[in-house]
């Protein structure tokens, strides 16, 4: 299981996780994510935790725009919104 910790309130929560995961080596720095988001605030949501645990982030707003992201950039991971219309 992976356990990504995000910033929560403008900090990052502490203490331990399924599988005995710790949020201390949470950082993204360095990381280009894409999140592909059709909702605009939950996209905005997303990419500011991810931009607040040091991720660049690319983000796409349907499948089209999502392939083209992932043509022009080299992205670390995906966060994909699983209803995505």
């Amino acid at each position: 299981m992976l356990v990504a910790g995000l910033p929560y309130g403008g900090q990052a929560a502490e203490g331990p996780r399924p599988g005995g995961a710790s949020l201390q080596h949470n950082k993204l720095d360095g990381a280009l994510i894409l999140v592909v988001e059709d909702e605009p605030l939950i996209a905005l949501d997303i990419s500011s935790s991810l931009r607040d645990a040091g991720a660049q982030v690319v983000q796409a707003a349907n499948v089209e725009s999502a392939l083209a992201a992932i043509d022009r950039h080299r992205c670390s991971a995906a966060v994909v919104d699983y209803w995505l219309s």
